[in-house]
């Protein structure tokens, strides 16, 4: 009887490719697609954590079939395609999310959405997949916080497969996250800390914190992307219930730390999410915002999103 899992002894070592993949095709051929991605997605998970590596063709083919299978009759939207839906069958299934909470869950989990994400823009939003820079280097990671505070292990994470999505800039592209927000590196957070310092510093000296400290800055905000109108996401890094949740502060709409996501994690799920389903994202002032391709002068194919007010 065939088991689930990739560490029965027909596979071997988890990490043989090749032999996971004669599984994934076996599994759902007896029609037994949920069987099949877990062993896709135990093994993505190990590639990623051992080798920093995607899985390979063959594993990605056979991860697809099954995941097509999987999500015959479900909904499409822009760039929709089977090669998304082992995230999909994620979605509609929060409880697995439970067993990803924390520590090196967490961490594996935005790697695999992320590598999704990346796929996703390489395919439809080339514009976009151009401004992913490469990967920030360790030494350039831990200046971030510059020794006051642990970096969150997500911004770590992100940082570790891309320093940002502004690799060329000036360009309206690598904004993908709502609304039009372009991911700094690394350089950039550690300015965006000083100057969250700074201001807190000024309001403290004015005897103005009660309207500045933890609404419009705070010394453990940490900003890891900004607009064109001065808006900032920043990750939380006080102690409390709040840890690691992404806020947005924009004084030109009146945003004050308003909370947009518990992490950065859900961040990069939730655009991808409404990207491949073309569904609304609400903006921090509460309008739906829709993604859609923008393809149209010279710039490269690349993700918009339109406000919607009723």
């Amino acid at each position: 009887m065939l088991q689930r899992g990739p560490t029965v002894p027909a596979l071997g070592h988890p990490l043989r490719e090749r032999l996971a993949a004669l599984r994934m095709r076996v599994l759902s051929t007896a029609g037994r697609q949920s069987d099949a991605l877990a062993v896709f997605e135990d093994v993505w998970g190990g590639l990623a954590k051992e080798l920093g590596a995607d899985p390979s063709t063959e594993l990605r083919a056979a991860g697809d079939r099954g995941a097509h299978r999987t999500a015959a009759g479900s909904a499409t939207g822009i760039g929709s395609d089977p090669v998304y839906e082992p995230l999909r069958y994620r979605l509609r299934f929060p409880a697995m999310a439970v067993t990803m909470a924390s520590g090196e869950g967490t961490r594996m989990e935005l790697v695999r959405t992320v590598t999704l994400l990346t796929r996703w823009l390489e395919e439809y939003g080339p514009g976009d997949y151009r401004q992913l820079a490469p990967p920030a280097g360790r030494e350039a990671i831990d200046t971030v916080t510059e020794g006051k505070f642990p970096l969150h292990p997500d911004v770590q994470a992100w940082l570790a497969l891309h320093d940002g999505s502004a690799y060329e800039r000036p360009s309206p592209a690598g904004a993908f996250v709502p609304i039009d927000y372009a991911l700094l590196d690394t350089a950039r957070m550690r300015q965006g800390l000083r100057d969250m310092e700074e201001e807190v510093a000024r309001a403290m000296s004015e005897g103005d914190e009660e309207y500045v400290v933890g609404t419009m800055a705070d010394v453990c905000w940490v900003p890891v992307a900004a607009n064109h109108t001065g808006g900032l996401l920043v990750v939380d890094h006080r102690d409390g219930p709040g840890h690691g949740a992404v806020l947005e502060v924009d004084p030109s709409i009146g945003l004050e730390g308003v909370r947009r996501w518990d992490s950065l994690s859900h961040l990069f799920d939730s655009v991808l999410d409404a990207l491949v389903h073309s569904r609304p994202l609400l903006s921090g002032s509460g309008v739906p915002a829709v993604p859609r391709v923008h393809a149209t002068g010279p710039v490269p194919p690349h993700v918009v999103w339109e406000l919607h007010r009723g």
